[in-house]
């Protein structure tokens, strides 16, 4: 926190983009001063102890919560937040109730971005206090269509698939495989 406010200082950014500190960070970085901030919300820890909005009965059955129940104190105490046991929840709700709660983090915020609709919902069912706003997936179907047959007719060939007929046609584009490379979670 200290060398992100030193860095801050030093180069008086106009806008500080938050991007998932929950996972790397604490949520403490969050009050660094700023003109503007922006945090960028893939999950729902600013509203609940655990980020996928899920609490868990005993044997780990999980159970996505009502938003409107984030909002009282007594729910929150009144539930488990983690799969492995009340004793693993706990720091959760402690970290979540002095973050957001006690040292109001999160209405330090002027704005929380979501990449879709149902979490921005969420969020603001759950009386996130700033506004929230859905950055639309960038995604074009068509246009992608069009690249992924200009990427087949051009890629390279495996050793595996057969060659061009004798006649010098390029065979007709297949399939254009991708492999995806990210974090999958179950929140």
């Amino acid at each position: 926190v200290r060398a992100l406010a030193d860095r801050v200082r030093r180069f008086r950014p106009d806008v500080v983009h938050f991007h998932n500190v929950y996972h790397r960070l604490s949520p403490a970085v969050l009050g660094v001063p700023a003109p503007r901030k922006i945090l960028t919300a893939h999950d729902f820890h600013l509203v609940c102890p655990n980020a996928g909005a899920c609490a868990f009965a005993a044997g780990g059955r999980r159970r996505v919560v009502e938003p409107d129940s984030l909002r009282r104190a007594g729910d929150l105490l009144g539930r488990r937040w983690d799969h492995r046991s009340a004793w693993h929840g706990w720091p959760r709700l402690l970290q979540h109730l002095w973050s957001y709660r006690v040292r109001r983090r999160r209405e330090q915020l002027d704005l929380v971005l979501c990449p879709g609709e149902a979490a921005a919902a969420m969020l603001r069912e759950a009386g996130l206090p700033v506004p929230v706003e859905v950055v639309p997936n960038p995604f074009d179907a068509e246009a992608t269509r069009a690249m992924a047959a200009r990427f087949a007719e051009d890629r390279p060939r495996w050793p595996s698939e057969p060659a061009e007929a004798s006649t010098g046609r390029r065979p007709e584009p297949g399939p254009v495989r991708l492999a995806f490379v990210g974090r999958v979670a179950p929140e």
